[in-house]
């Protein structure tokens, strides 16, 4: 491997990070790992994209390395056209980002070895997690959007709170930016993030629902709720995997969703991600026990 390595003894996990894919223009990703184990399993953390993708990065780092922390091996990338990868953001799309996670994954095993492999989706980094997980492997939801509508409408909502606490009188309604979109040479952005008419197009027609598919596999969702009670958009997506036949587990976190307001960076201490990374851990151990007793039931 060619790239950077880091050795933290204290949590006994390794940094890798580097530049992979096929094709001219390559991912950039880091890879989190236990020091002096063999991994259980292997995630694919797919992130949130425009600003999100900054909101969450501090935050996703300190969850990968707890996972790591926990005997999991975790490739985190970053989209092509988008961080550090290679590419431009007019070639991104949900497309682009689910062959993104499945490289990701392909790079995981060809250097972890042959782990089962589960894709974290973080809010709409759900999305391509969805469809990479279609062939039955496991798949971890937090905090998603239900579809790709609502996504970008808190966006603009968010875009608009912003420019308001800067004096600014600019308003950004959907149809205004579709049309600025639509326009040639359009260079539109999002609380200061870029955004391409193929990556609107690509999300903003579709539903979580139908990116997953019918193909039933272990679904954990991750949702916020307060009082143990989820929110209603959190209810009905799990009501809608439970109807197709899916086996879905459900942790609930009583917080507000931090990812739009970028203003507000994540500390350094930051409890959530620990939580997290143990609520996955767990429920991973969990589906990895729960194939190995199968396994050993068939022998017999």
């Amino acid at each position: 491997m060619t790239g950077a390595r880091r050795v933290d003894h204290s949590a006994g996990i390794v940094e890798e990070a580097e530049f992979f894919g096929t094709g001219v223009a390559r991912i950039f990703g880091i890879r989190y790992k236990p020091a002096s184990t063999a991994p259980l399993a292997g995630v694919v953390m797919c992130d949130p994209i425009l600003a999100q993708f900054r909101a969450h990065y501090r935050i996703g780092t300190l969850t990968a390395r707890a996972m790591a922390a926990r005997g999991l091996v975790v490739q985190r990338f970053h989209y092509r056209g988008m961080g550090n990868s290679d590419g431009d953001i007019s070639d991104l799309d949900l497309a682009s980002m689910t062959q993104d996670a499945q490289e990701a994954a392909a790079r995981l095993v060809d250097q972890a070895g042959p782990v089962p492999v589960a894709y974290l989706g973080v809010n709409v980094g759900a999305y391509p997690a969805a469809v990479a997980s279609r062939p039955g492997k496991p798949l971890i939801l937090d905090s998603p959007p239900p579809n790709g509508r609502q996504y970008f409408r808190n966006a603009l909502r968010a875009h608009s709170v912003y420019k308001l606490r800067h004096d600014s009188s600019e308003m950004l309604t959907a149809d205004a930016l579709l049309q600025e979109l639509r326009e040639p040479s359009a260079d539109v952005s999002l609380l200061g993030c870029r955004l391409s008419l193929g990556l609107y197009e690509s999300l903003a027609g579709t539903s979580l629902i139908e990116e997953i598919g019918d193909s039933p596999r272990p679904t954990l969702l991750l949702a916020l709720g307060q009082s143990g009670v989820l929110r209603p958009e959190g209810e009905r997506t799990r009501a809608e995997l439970v109807e197709r036949g899916f086996p879905v587990e459900v942790e609930i976190r009583e917080k507000v969703d931090p990812f739009w307001y970028v203003e507000n960076s994540a500390p350094e201490d930051q409890p959530d991600a620990a939580e997290t990374a143990t609520r996955i851990a767990d429920w991973l151990e969990r589906q990895v026990a729960g194939v190995m007793a199968g396994s050993t039931g068939d022998d017999a």
